[in-house]
C-alpha cells in the first residue's frame, strides 16, 4: 500500500477537482459545490447502486478495488439476494440515501467510497488484486490499536474533494465571513454559528466534516465547534 500525506492528498483533491470543473456541462460555470453522485458517475466512471447493506444499517457503504465479488443484500425480506461488485461499483445503503436528515454522511459515505476507487486508478499496483476485496465504510466502526492507513486516506481524500478550497472560500463570501471565519461557537457566536451551520447544509456536508475541513485550509481562527465553553475555560484558568 501506498502512504500518502496531507500534502499528497490535497495534491490529489485538486487534481479530482479540476476534471470534475472540466465536466462538459460545468465547463465555463461557477461551481458552488461538489456533488458526490455526479462525480463518481460522470467523471470516475464508476456506476452507484442503492442496496439494503445489512439487517442493522450497520453497513453504509462499500466497494471493491478489482475483480467479481458477490456480497449478500437484504433488498428483500422473504428471500436472500446477491449483488456483484465488478471493481468498477459502489453499493450505498438505500435507507441512508433516502433520509435526507443524513444527507452529510450520505455525501460523506459516497465520496469515501469514491477515494478507494481515485486510489486505485492512480496507483493501480499499489492498490491491485493483493489488497482487500471489500472496502466497507461503517456506521460505527470497530476501534483499532494500529491505524487504518487505507480508510484515513480514504476519509482524507473523501474531505479533500467534497470541500475544496476554491468552494469553500466561494461559500465562504457567499454566507457573509468574507475571506475565513473567526470563530465557530453555538454559544459566544450565534450568528456565525448559524451562518456555519447553513453552509454545512449548503454543501452537504456535516457541520463536523466542515468545521474539520476548515481548520485544516487554516480558514478558521478559533474553532469551538467541539465545545463551546472552552472558551470561557481559557479566561477561567489560573483564576483565584
Amino acid at each position: 500500500m501506498k502512504y500518502l500525506s496531507r500534502k499528497d492528498i490535497e495534491a490529489i483533491g485538486e487534481r479530482v477537482t479540476k476534471a470534475y470543473f472540466r465536466l462538459p456541462d460545468l465547463t465555463g460555470k461557477t461551481v458552488y459545490k461538489i456533488t458526490p453522485d455526479k462525480l463518481i458517475t460522470d467523471l470516475l466512471g464508476v456506476n452507484l447502486e442503492y442496496h439494503h447493506l445489512s439487517l442493522d444499517g450497520s453497513v453504509l457503504g462499500l466497494t471493491s478495488s478489482y475483480g467479481a465479488v458477490t456480497y449478500k443484500v437484504f433488498d428483500y425480506a422473504d428471500e436472500e439476494s446477491y449483488c456483484y461488485l465488478d471493481g468498477k461499483t459502489i453499493f450505498i445503503e438505500r435507507d441512508l440515501n433516502e433520509d435526507i436528515s443524513q444527507i452529510g454522511r450520505c455525501n460523506f459515505t459516497k465520496a469515501h467510497e469514491a477515494g478507494h476507487q481515485i486510489l486505485k486508478m492512480l496507483f493501480p499496483k499499489e492498490y491491485g488484486g493483493d489488497n482487500r476485496k471489500l472496502h466497507f465504510c461503517l456506521a460505527h466502526p470497530p476501534k483499532q490499536r494500529k491505524m487504518d492507513w487505507l480508510e484515513w486516506q480514504a476519509n482524507a481524500i473523501a474531505s479533500v474533494i467534497l470541500m475544496p478550497k476554491e468552494v469553500i472560500m466561494r461559500a465562504l463570501f457567499l454566507f457573509g465571513f468574507g475571506e475565513r471565519v473567526k470563530m465557530i461557537n453555538k454559544v459566544y457566536a450565534t450568528w456565525e454559528y448559524e451562518q456555519f451551520s447553513s453552509m454545512a447544509v449548503f454543501l452537504g456536508v456535516s457541520k463536523t466534516a466542515l468545521s474539520i475541513r476548515l481548520t485544516q485550509l487554516g480558514l478558521v481562527d478559533k474553532n469551538y465547534f467541539g465545545n463551546p465553553y472552552d472558551l470561557t475555560d481559557i479566561y477561567c484558568d489560573g483564576g483565584i
